[in-house]
C-alpha cells in the first residue's frame, strides 16, 4: 500500500481553483481560493482537459435535478399562460369580405403585457439557471429561490449590457454596409476582415451574462468574460465552445426525433378556411382553427421545445463551468 501525501494544502480535486486540505488521512471540509476573490486575477490559469469538462456539465446538470426541475415547471407556466393570452387575444378574428373582424385592441394589449411578463419570467429563470450551475461547478448546491433571487438581481445587468452589445452590432453592421456601398475593392478586405474578427468577439464575449451573473468586483461583465479565454487560452476556450455548441446540437436533434412529426390533427378545416375558385381567401376563422389543432397539437408544440430547453441547458452549463474555472467565487 502506497504513503499517503502528508498533511497540507493541495489542489481540490472538487472544486477547480480552490485549494482543500488534506489532513494526512481525509480531504477535510476546509477550502481556500488559489488566488485574492476566486482566482480571478490569475490570468494564467490553465483549464481542465476537454474530457473532463465535459463530462462534469453532465453530472453537474444531474446533481442539480431539483432545482432545474422547479425552473422548468416555472417556464411551463409561463409558456402556457403566453399561448393561453394569445388565444384569446385572437379567439374572435375573422377574415372576411376582404377585412379582418373581430379585433380587439384591448385583448391584444392584454396578450401582450402576458407575453411581455413571461418574457421577463423566462429570462429570470435562465439567469438563475446560470447561477445555479456556476455554484455546481464549484462544488455548492444553492437552493431554487436563491438562485431565483440571483436571477431576479441580475436581471437589470443583464438586460442593460445586452443592449450594449446590441447597439455595438448594430453600428458594426451600418459601418460594413457603408464600406460595401461606398468602399468599391475594400469589399473583399472587409469581409476578410470581418470573419475573425467575429470570431474573436464570440470567444470574448460569450460570457458577459454569465459575467452578469456572477460579476467579478470592480469589473464590468465584459472585461470578465474577455478574461475567460486571456492569457494562452483563446483557442482553448475556442475549441471548448466549438465541442459545447456540437454536442448540445446533437443532443437537441437526438431528442426532437420523437416529436419530429408535427402537430398535424388529420381534421378537415373546410369551414374554417374558405378559399374561392382562384384561391383567393374568403373566410378565415383564426380563432377556430386555434381551437381544432387542440390539446394533441399544444402537447406536441410543447414536447418539441423540450429538445431546445436542454440543448439551452447544455451550452449555459457548459460556459457557466468554463467561467467558474476562471474566476471562480468569493468564499467567506
Amino acid at each position: 500500500m502506497s504513503a499517503l501525501p502528508p498533511a497540507g494544502w493541495y489542489d481540490d480535486p472538487e472544486n477547480f481553483g480552490y485549494l482543500r486540505y488534506w489532513d494526512g488521512a481525509v480531504w477535510t471540509e476546509h477550502r481556500s481560493p488559489t488566488g485574492g476573490h476566486g482566482g480571478s486575477t490569475d490570468d494564467s490559469r490553465r483549464l481542465s482537459d476537454i474530457g473532463t469538462w465535459l463530462g462534469r456539465i453532465f453530472t453537474d446538470i444531474w446533481a442539480q435535478r431539483v432545482p432545474l426541475a422547479i425552473f422548468g415547471g416555472v417556464l411551463f407556466v409561463a409558456w402556457v399562460a403566453t399561448s393561453l393570452a394569445a388565444l384569446w387575444a385572437i379567439d374572435d378574428l375573422v377574415w372576411i369580405d376582404g377585412e379582418w373582424r373581430g379585433f380587439s385592441a384591448s385583448r391584444v394589449t392584454v396578450a401582450a403585457i402576458v407575453a411581455l411578463v413571461s418574457g421577463l419570467v423566462s429570462l429570470v429563470v435562465y439567469l438563475a439557471a446560470i447561477h445555479q450551475m456556476h455554484a455546481a461547478r464549484l462544488g455548492e448546491s444553492p437552493s431554487a429561490s436563491d438562485s431565483f433571487a440571483a436571477g431576479l438581481g441580475a436581471t437589470p445587468r443583464a438586460i442593460g449590457w445586452t443592449l450594449v452589445l446590441a447597439l455595438a452590432l448594430v453600428g458594426a453592421m451600418v459601418l460594413i454596409t457603408l464600406v460595401a456601398v461606398f468602399g468599391g475593392p475594400l469589399v473583399i478586405l472587409v469581409i476578410l476582415g470581418v470573419i475573425p474578427l467575429l470570431v474573436w468577439a464570440w470567444v470574448k464575449y460569450s460570457f458577459y451574462i454569465v459575467a452578469a451573473v456572477e460579476p467579478v468586483p470592480g469589473q464590468n461583465p465584459f472585461a470578465s468574460s474577455t478574461q475567460v479565454s486571456a492569457r494562452g487560452r483563446f483557442w482553448a476556450v475556442f475549441g471548448r465552445l466549438i465541442v459545447l455548441w456540437l454536442v448540445a446540437a446533437v443532443i437537441g436533434w437526438a431528442l426532437s426525433i420523437p416529436f419530429s412529426a408535427g402537430i398535424g390533427t388529420g381534421q378537415s378545416f373546410d369551414d374554417i378556411i374558405v378559399l374561392d375558385a382562384n384561391d383567393e381567401l374568403v373566410l378565415f376563422h383564426v380563432g377556430d382553427l386555434a381551437r381544432e389543432l387542440g390539446l394533441g397539437g399544444g402537447l406536441a408544440l410543447l414536447g418539441s421545445t423540450i429538445p431546445q430547453l436542454l440543448n439551452s441547458l447544455v451550452v449555459l452549463t457548459g460556459m457557466a463551468s468554463l467561467y467558474a474555472e476562471v474566476h471562480g467565487r468569493p468564499r467567506t
